[in-house]
């Protein structure tokens, strides 16, 4: 962990208690906390991931200015338990997932706090109010092969079938006749990359992520600190972010630490 004044000097510059930011991290806590009483009641395996671990190991809790949560599972585990994880939460958390949620537009899932929006300006300039979320993962065993290639033409035709892209009636028509042909595509690579090295984790096709991490590094899985409560980790966090980050410890210059452009308010809008 950094030394105690830098991280309390970065507290008091990005997420003091009270700020806006300070509450979406809580609101985010809440739902990763009520996602892991789901996953032990039901002896499900996940693991924190990305800059959630790396706040976990740098800072025992999120990183300051960073307000986003993640966390990993094996897709053949997420597959087996989405619909009871998605029954089994309280509310106001809902597992959104395109399979069963109208509407929902990414390739990976997410869970929801419907009690707590903000808003968020996106790339085009549109603004819109979100509710807070965690993203969830899935992992697939095994080299994604060929998978910058596909993911292009698998995502954008993902979400033009769903509608995520508003690029026009005919490129939506292509890419939902597409979307079959490119879905069977990425189900056979998916069953080939199995057998080239079980070793390997990948994120799922679609996702827009390829870094990779190993299978030793993850299982069996640890345990970390992170905002005072205990979560599942990778058996090898060093190992285990050095392989995607390199010098995770070292703090990034200022302006590399990003957010997702939320328009933060002197307090979060309670639905």
């Amino acid at each position: 962990m950094i030394d105690e004044a830098i991280q309390r000097k970065l507290r008091e510059q990005y997420n003091p208690d009270g700020s806006a930011l300070r509450d979406i991290q809580l609101g985010m806590l809440d739902i990763l906390i009520e996602f892991d009483r789901v996953c032990r009641a039901n002896s499900i395996q996940y693991w924190l991931d990305s800059g959630t671990l790396i706040g976990a190991i740098r800072h025992g809790g999120f990183i300051p200015w960073d307000d986003d949560l993640d966390v990993c599972m094996l897709k053949s585990d997420y597959i087996k338990y989405r619909t009871l994880i998605n029954n089994e939460l309280r509310r106001p958390y809902t597992l959104c997932d395109v399979s069963f949620t109208p509407g929902y537009g990414y390739t990976y899932p997410r869970i929801t706090d419907s009690s707590i929006s903000v808003m968020r300006q996106y790339g085009n300039g549109e603004i819109r109010k979100v509710n807070i979320w965690m993203d969830i993962l899935p992992m697939i065993q095994g080299t994604a092969l060929f998978a910058r290639g596909i993911n292009k033409f698998y995502g954008r035709c993902f979400r033009r079938r769903y509608g995520v892209i508003d690029d026009g009636r005919l490129k939506h028509i292509v890419g939902g006749i597409m979307y079959p042909f490119a879905k069977c595509v990425v189900d056979v690579l998916r069953y080939l990359g199995r057998f080239v090295d079980k070793r390997n984790l990948d994120h799922d096709f679609g996702t827009g992520f390829y870094s990779k991490r190993k299978a030793d590094d993850v299982f069996p899985l640890g345990n970390v600190m992170f905002e005072n409560h205990i979560f599942p980790a990778p058996a090898d966090c060093d190992s285990y972010l050095k392989r995607i980050y390199g010098d995770y410890m070292r703090l990034p210059d200022v302006d590399k630490r990003i957010t997702h452009d939320f328009i933060l308010r002197n307090e979060h809008i309670k639905s």
